[in-house]
């Protein structure tokens, strides 16, 4: 029987195309759930009518061989390595770009944590421009992209086996009530629980849970970014 990572990252290069090889290896478990989450987003968005096949682009604005996924958040426009986000095309509206492991900005000013963020072009693009570098003892400036900007943007756990604290649900919750109500907010688990799911139904999140390859859940997911890619080509507000 495959090792579900093993079956993730299956997922995820298939999703990619054989053109592109992902970063990601098997000792970051983590990483790769939000790599086959990216790889979910990225199939709806070709069923809504997004150019099929997808491109890929680094940090240098390159056409890579190899995705380079971050293995912790960080800056968009961090040039540490080439990090690598997937351009997302639909006829007539902005282009989008799909991040894993980016820093975003809440209405407070405050940063947070985005494990997989689909934003505008345009966004991304002027905090790539508006970012400095440190150098001759000047100090690096960062500028992360406003929740203002994301059209959905995802929390993701992995975990085998055991149940999920009830502390990462408060945890989402208080990530959401910074950010933009145009960004439609998902929490997603590899597992369940009960606890957990009860809290954020309360509160009328968006909750997915045991998100495994061949899961019913999981085609109920894409089904679901389908719709937020749906509402965004058929909304004005963008």
């Amino acid at each position: 029987m495959m090792a579900i990572e093993d079956e993730l990252l299956t997922e995820i290069q298939t999703t990619l195309g054989s053109s592109i090889t992902p970063s990601l290896r098997r000792s970051d478990p983590s990483g790769i759930f939000e790599g086959y989450i990216l790889s979910l987003i990225l199939r709806a968005a070709v069923r809504m009518g997004a150019r099929n096949p997808i491109q890929y682009e680094d940090v240098h604005g390159n056409a890579p061989t190899i995705f380079e996924f971050r293995t912790s958040p960080g800056y968009i426009a961090s040039r540490a390595r080439p990090y690598t986000h997937a351009i997302i095309e639909f006829p007539g509206k902005p282009v989008l770009e799909a991040h894993v492991g980016v820093l975003v900005e809440g209405e407070s000013g405050v940063l947070h944590e985005c494990d997989v963020a689909v934003l505008t072009r345009e966004e991304a693009v002027r905090c790539r421009r508006e970012s400095r570098l440190a150098w001759s003892g000047s100090p690096a400036i960062w500028v992360s992209p406003s929740t203002a900007r994301i059209v959905l943007s995802v929390e993701c756990k992995f975990y085998r086996r055991a149940n999920l604290d009830i502390d990462l649900a408060r945890s989402f919750l208080g990530l959401t009530s910074d950010m933009s109500s145009k960004c439609v907010k998902y929490f997603v688990a590899s597992t369940s629980s009960n606890s957990v799911e009860v809290l954020l139904n309360s509160k009328g999140k968006s909750w997915y849970s045991n998100i495994l390859p061949g899961a019913v859940g999981t085609e109920m997911l894409q089904g679901s970014f389908q719709k937020t890619f749906e509402n965004f080509i058929t909304s004005r507000k963008w």
